[in-house]
């Protein structure tokens, strides 16, 4: 008899089969896993992830294949044409088939100052090019930071009910022994029962809210929809920034530098314009092959054209139509010009505002954190109290209610601040310019 091995055995496939399945169980927790995100995590990833910053930077390499203009318009230039004719003469001889076509040679000499213009304008649309992409990348980052902050908010507004629901549990519980003894009323607990109802309708709104700004936070950083996203902070910070007292340079704000390359390229536009009226002059060379129907000669050769020579063009009288558009030109220069100084203005105001603003906010953090002390300090004293039979259940509600405002309007101030320093620095070059292919 021989021998039975093993592995042959079920013994060996239920091994298999249960190490698959393990392995297909660690792989379904992987994919499941919460990936937590740091509030510095968010530029590199809308860099290389996030849609509308790979469409902004494809733009400026479209742009940027649009240079050396003034090269290739200056190039030699080779075109040909060739068809095939069926004509019929005199009516003796029949239906001829015959060919013809030409080889046509091109060298620019001089076209003014178009081409020079023209490559001007080329490169300044790279350049603007350049601050769009910026503009997208402050624009997308400026959305995930919001969304964190948002998520960052949920997550401590929601410890903050947790423990007040915890604490007014606590509360219930003591008057529930307390009633069943004679010592309160049915009303006292119907108080806590109340509260404890509000504080789970928090939590589910908090709950709620916090999947939606998963969801946009996911279409933002550019993860597929069963990515589970957590943040890394606890709490929203108590910031201590320099911005707020710094002096933002205008020069380095993403809509002034926009303006002034709009105005850039208007201007050089109407250069170009004005050197229509410019001479162009060729060098040229033709070789061309008749048909018969054009030259009544059997013999190739005689149909047969070489010229070469050079050709200029000149601009006399154009019923005033460039002047026009020179004059259209120029004032949508000055228009551009007028708009870049009052948007100076306004920038430099808006800056200012949002510093006091954030100044302001700081302060308030200091009274809130304040209150907060406080707010804790009335709770357990009114705690206290209950215990020894001084308070009743609507006093330690109120108690609970306070505490949770004032954490409500502390937790606010913060994200508020966030927010606005946000908004303000996306307003300025971040530099992140040319980094989304590294």
């Amino acid at each position: 008899m021989k021998p039975r091995f093993w592995f042959k055995g079920p013994l060996f496939w239920g091994c298999v089969i249960g190490i698959y399945l393990i392995g297909l169980g660690n792989g379904v927790l992987a994919g499941n896993a919460t990936l937590n995100l740091k509030y510095d995590d968010l530029g590199p990833l809308i860099l290389k992830q996030n849609g509308a910053v790979q469409s902004a930077a494809l733009s400026i390499s479209a742009a940027q294949a649009r240079k050396d203009f003034v090269k290739r318009a200056r190039g030699p230039q080779l075109s040909g044409t060739v068809a095939g004719l069926g004509f019929q003469s005199g009516g003796g001889d029949g239906v001829r088939f015959q060919p013809e076509g030409s080889l046509d040679f091109i060298l620019p000499i001089s076209r003014g100052v178009q081409d020079d213009v023209e490559e001007g304008i080329r490169q300044a649309q790279v350049g603007l090019a350049q601050v769009q992409l910026t503009r997208t990348v402050a624009e997308e980052l400026s959305e995930a930071q919001d969304l964190y902050w948002e998520l960052v908010y949920s997550d401590e507004m929601g410890r903050n009910l947790e423990e007040t629901l915890g604490q007014n549990a606590r509360s219930y519980a003591s008057a529930k022994h307390r009633f069943k003894r004679g010592l309160l009323t049915q009303t006292d607990l119907l108080g806590f029962e109340i509260y404890k109802s509000q504080l789970e309708e928090g939590i589910e709104s908090l709950h709620h809210e916090k999947k939606i700004l998963l969801i946009r936070m996911n279409a933002v950083l550019g993860f597929s929809d069963g990515t589970v996203i957590g943040v890394s902070e606890k709490l929203l910070p108590h910031p201590h920034d320099q911005i707020v007292k710094e002096s933002l340079s205008l020069d380095r704000s993403i809509e002034i530098e926009e303006l002034t390359l709009g105005e850039t390229i208007v201007s050089l536009q109407t250069d170009k314009i004005r050197g229509k009226s410019h001479p162009v002059i060729d060098l040229f060379a033709t070789d061309a092959l008749h048909s018969e129907l054009d030259r009544s000669s059997s013999n190739w050769a005689d149909r047969t054209d070489v010229t070469i020579g050079i050709r200029g063009q000149f601009l006399f009288f154009d019923g005033n139509q460039i002047q026009s558009e020179v004059q259209s030109g120029l004032l949508k220069s000055k228009a551009h010009s007028a708009e870049l100084t009052y948007r100076k203005q306004r920038l430099t105001a808006e800056v200012k505002a949002s510093q006091e603003e954030l100044i302001h906010l700081h302060e308030l953090f200091h009274h809130s954190e304040s209150r907060l002390i406080q707010s804790k300090k009335f709770l357990q004293s009114t705690l206290q109290d209950y215990d020894r039979g001084i308070k009743d259940s609507t006093d330690v509600v109120t108690a609970m209610q306070l505490l949770q405002e004032v954490q409500g309007d502390y937790a606010t101030q913060k994200k508020q601040y966030q927010k606005i320093k946000t908004a303000l620095l996306a307003r300025f070059d971040l530099g992140y310019r040319n980094r989304v292919k590294e």
